[in-house]
């Protein structure tokens, strides 16, 4: 094979021509011009598109304080509907004009459309407030609120808030709900009752505590309803709470479930004892009933005064009844005393409010503490549901008394 070899400056020769026809410079000439006109032809439009974001978000920032602002006024304009302070502003809802809100910083003016439906047979209104605007590009735009407007009178609103107190404003009768009904209220916080049974004795009631503060001597032929402050004399100042109830009769041959709750039989002659406990106040309990056999009457109302202990303010003890003319005993010629009793709430057995045996503490009145009497052969009845605390806790279930007291006289 035979190698063919040129000269160096014949070589050298031609590259040179061949740069001498084509240049670089003129290979690239106009390009650079070209991209820049492009390069600016894409930042034109990047900015045109910029430009119009930053209008639409302006709108719509517009647009979201224009909706805020709107429902912030149809609130206020249906709580200034709420804001009556009596009945009579409550009726005259209809007529009050609806308010004229002011522009916000950046012209936009509302306008405040109401509308109200009364219920039928109801203290309600049936709200609905319309606010109106025109948004920055001229378009009208409107947001609506529905809401009921309650004729309660404001001040029994805020005593949902209020935190329960011992007034006698928001007690039956205006004074505690442990001072008996028939009572009469003497004007000055305190009121006085005549123990039914009672021959010119008073006692005399704090509304606000149900605690008795004094026992009085009144005229013998004085009457519950006539009785007044001036009456009131040789009172002797006490400190003691008061433990009230009735004595049924259900002394027929049987003693079932409807015989519990509404026995019919007739009232015998008795006493009640109170006995307390070392630690109650040394006094003795003033019990006072009104039984009278020969008025035909089928319960006693009996009523207690305890003296409660000066240093605890409490009491214990044992209520009993206490047979007149007859006598205690397990068969058909005796009779048998159950009291009324059974743990309704379900909690740490029978409290004191539910009439137990034993009174341990007793630091506030005690009312409906009743008993039955039955024949001595019958069981003490019983009615209660399965659901205790849908029982009737005064007049349901009994249970037998013990010990079975003697005989008084």
């Amino acid at each position: 094979m035979t190698a063919t070899f040129r000269p160096r400056r014949e070589i050298r020769s031609t590259r040179g021509a061949a740069f001498r026809a084509n240049p670089p410079h003129r290979l690239q000439h106009g390009m650079a011009l070209i991209e820049a006109l492009v390069a600016c032809a894409i930042c034109a439009l990047g900015l045109i598109a910029m430009a119009g974001g930053q209008t639409r978000l302006r709108q719509n920032g517009d647009l979201v304080r224009q909706r805020a602002e709107a429902v912030r006024l149809a609130d206020a304009e249906l709580e200034r509907l709420r804001s009556f302070a009596s009945a009579a502003a409550f009726a005259d809802l209809a007529t009050l004009p609806a308010s004229s809100p002011a522009p916000l910083a950046s012209d936009t003016r509302f306008t405040i459309d109401r509308e109200l439906i009364p219920a039928t047979g109801e203290p309600l209104l049936a709200a609905r407030v319309t606010v109106r605007w025109a948004g920055r590009d001229g378009v009208p735009a409107a947001i609506a609120v529905s809401s009921l407007v309650a004729g309660m009178v404001p001040a029994l609103s805020g005593r949902l808030l209020s935190p329960p107190v011992a007034s006698v404003h928001n007690q039956p009768l205006g004074r505690s709900a442990f001072i008996p009904p028939r009572a009469t209220d003497l004007g000055d916080g305190r009121s006085v009752f005549l123990p039914p049974g009672s021959q010119g004795v008073a006692w005399v009631f704090d509304n606000a505590s149900a605690q008795v503060t004094g026992i009085c001597s009144v005229p013998a032929a004085s009457s519950q309803d006539g009785v007044t402050a001036d009456d009131l004399t040789r009172c002797v100042v006490t400190q003691a709470l008061l433990l009230s109830g009735h004595v049924r009769f259900a002394t027929g041959p049987t003693a079932g479930a409807a015989e519990a709750e509404h026995p019919t039989g007739s009232a015998l002659d008795l006493d009640m004892r109170l006995s307390l406990r070392e630690g109650s106040a040394p006094s003795t309990p003033a019990c006072i009933d009104d039984a009278s056999p020969a008025s035909g009457s089928t319960d006693v109302a009996f009523h207690c005064l305890v003296v409660t202990d000066p240093r605890s303010g409490t009491w214990s003890g044992t209520l009993d009844v206490l047979p007149r003319g007859w006598l205690l005993s397990h068969d058909a010629a005796g009779y048998r005393v159950c009291r009324y009793s059974a743990d309704h709430d379900g909690r740490d057995g029978i409290s004191n409010e539910e009439h137990p045996l034993d009174y341990r503490s007793v630091k506030s009145p005690l009312e409906q503490q009743n008993f039955l009497v039955v024949r001595g052969s019958n069981a003490c009845p019983t009615d209660v549901p399965a659901d205790l605390s849908r029982a009737d806790a005064v007049n349901s279930s009994t249970v037998e008394q013990a010990p079975v007291p003697t005989e008084s006289r």
